[in-house]
């Protein structure tokens, strides 16, 4: 690339002002070689630009703009040359620069924001509607740019239709006996009067359950038909408005339930699930009151008493299901785990996710 990069500066319109720029930069354009350093070498590039005048000016600003990835400095470098070269006549090249930002616009292609720049700054100094139009199109394709440099914002699974859910087909490996951990990480806009988290309930009698009644969350399992847990086996009223770690654990012995890791509930329970063939189900019944970050299922009692929840679940040879649920679109949804599935999604919708807890941000980066 960099050998390239001097190609075009030594054939740019003034020969003198690019051998000028190639003498003094030459070398640390050969040199650089990762996108960070071509990006600083190129906004040192710029700032000198702006203290030239004339065909040196231009000249630098060219080679910041080729060798720049960043939209911002090549659109800023793209203005200085484009503002170096007025446009006569204005109108075809006005025409010219709509259309090409019309359709930037509408495919994102923000490694061309710099042509529509370059087009527009030609106009930038004409008087009248025609330079205020130029300007304003400038201003425009700068702040374009800079959302175009800002990380993507992750997309959270928000609500599904009332119907379907997530639907995880079934796999015999769901029916291997033993004890089970059912987690959900859930932010609730709303505590929802009903709400399946993460089921295996129908369309038959199912060996677990894990469900949100009246803000409260329940758990229950069942070795062939339904064994309802004690009334007052539930959690206090759920916390809405931030981040919940919700888990269910079912060692053969007992049930315990835990928010935030904290124990909340146990009682006794059958030493043996029922096995059938249904699917797994999340966000069964929902009401467009929850996102979805995190829901995994292993083949084990992870807890026995208080714990840190991770952010970002990890997967071990016991999982059986792992949704990482800000990496999915449309209407699937794949399972990180070993066995590998997919979810369906009933009519989803993604949405911007809520902030992450402050003291999450580094689990979420190193995916504990």
């Amino acid at each position: 690339m960099a050998a390239i990069l001097l190609l075009v500066i030594l054939q740019a319109p003034d020969t003198a002002a690019a051998r000028l720029v190639e003498e003094v930069y030459g070398d640390r354009i050969a040199a650089a070689k990762t996108a960070e350093s071509r990006n600083a070498l190129a906004a040192e590039m710029l700032k000198a630009a702006k203290s030239e005048t004339g065909a040196n000016r231009v000249a630098l600003a060219t080679a910041s703009r080729d060798l720049a990835s960043r939209p911002t400095i090549a659109v800023r470098a793209a203005t200085i040359m484009g503002t170096a070269s007025p446009a006569d006549p204005p109108m075809p090249v006005l025409r010219k620069a709509d259309a090409l930002w019309a359709r930037l616009k509408r495919s994102g292609d923000w490694r061309r924001y710099h042509e529509a720049a370059e087009l527009y700054a030609r106009l930038s100094g004409a008087e009248g509607l025609l330079g205020l139009k130029a300007r304003h199109r400038l201003e425009e394709i700068a702040k374009a740019a800079e959302e175009a440099e800002k990380p993507p914002v992750p997309k959270q699974l928000y609500s599904v239709s009332t119907r379907g859910g997530v639907a995880i087909p079934h796999h015999p490996a769901m029916d291997k006996p033993g004890a089970r951990t059912v987690e959900v990480w859930a932010y609730f806009v709303r505590l929802p009067k009903r709400l399946f988290l993460v089921t295996r309930d129908s369309p038959t009698i199912g060996p677990w359950t894990l469900w949100i009644d009246e803000g409260s969350l329940r758990g229950q399992v069942a070795p062939g038909n339904w064994l309802l847990p004690p009334d007052d086996a539930r959690s206090p009223p759920l916390p809405t408005m931030k981040w919940v770690h919700l888990a269910m654990v079912y060692d053969t012995r007992q049930v315990r339930l835990y928010v935030d890791g904290k124990l909340c509930v146990s009682y006794g329970a059958c030493p043996k699930l029922r096995v059938n063939a249904n699917d797994v189900k999340v966000a069964k019944h929902p009401d467009r009151c929850v996102f979805f970050r995190e829901v995994r299922i292993t083949a084990g009692a992870l807890y026995e008493r208080d714990f840190e929840p991770a952010w970002y679940g990890r997967t071990t040879p016991q999982t059986l299901l792992l949704l990482h649920c800000n990496e999915g679109h449309g209407s699937g949804l794949k399972d990180s785990s070993p066995l590998g599935l997919r979810g369906t999604v009933s009519q989803p919708e993604w949405a911007p996710a809520p902030q992450m807890p402050a003291s999450k941000q580094a689990g979420a980066a190193t995916r504990r």
